[in-house]
């Protein structure tokens, strides 16, 4: 499940984004859910801003500049991807003092999107281990190792925190193997 974020002050290319993310989803067969705010400081107000694994921010907001935002999410901890929007090109050297993902123009957003999507889920397959029977994602990085006894499989991640698995552990070398090479 991708949770997004929508950072736009025009309430029309609010919409217009929520319309072209939701085709876009569909188009990969993916699950999603939409959070939009119509200023820099809505989204700053959020607590648990990991929460959210995508955020497209616009570069010029009425009453804060989208890359200070940026920055802001960055330094509260905020470790998913930005991507900006804008009409401007001029913007787009700003990104990489946030280390954004994409800069998509409005002129030619959904091409944009399509583009940021597909290499996003990709990317994301790359980086995380999807918990068989569970709908839970964690990140490789995060895997301490595997224990194994009678089909029951133990998740060890840093954090302390276990999953059980249900399986053989051969099968779950082969889907984290299988989901390296697909990238």
């Amino acid at each position: 499940m991708y949770k997004v974020i929508l950072c736009d002050d025009e309430e029309w290319f609010l919409e217009l984004e929520k319309e072209a993310l939701e085709r876009v989803f569909k188009e990969f067969n993916e699950d999603f859910q939409i959070y939009a705010f119509s200023s820099g400081e809505a989204l700053l107000e959020i607590e648990d801003i990991n929460d959210y694994g995508i955020a497209f921010i616009d570069c010029e907001l009425r009453t804060m500049d989208g890359i200070d935002v940026a920055k802001h999410i960055r330094k509260k901890g905020y470790e998913g991807i930005i991507s900006f929007v804008s009409s401007y090109i001029k913007y787009s050297p700003g990104g990489y003092i946030v280390n954004a993902f994409r800069f998509i123009m409005k002129g030619q957003y959904e091409i944009g999107l399509r583009e940021c999507i597909k290499a996003v889920i990709k990317n994301n397959a790359a980086q995380y281990f999807e918990i068989p029977d569970k709908e839970a994602k964690v990140k490789k990085a995060d895997i301490l190792y595997f224990e194994s006894s009678n089909h029951k499989i133990i998740l060890y991640l840093k954090s302390g925190k276990e999953h059980i698995i249900y399986g053989k552990l051969n099968d779950i070398e082969k889907s984290i193997i299988d989901s390296c090479n697909k990238t």
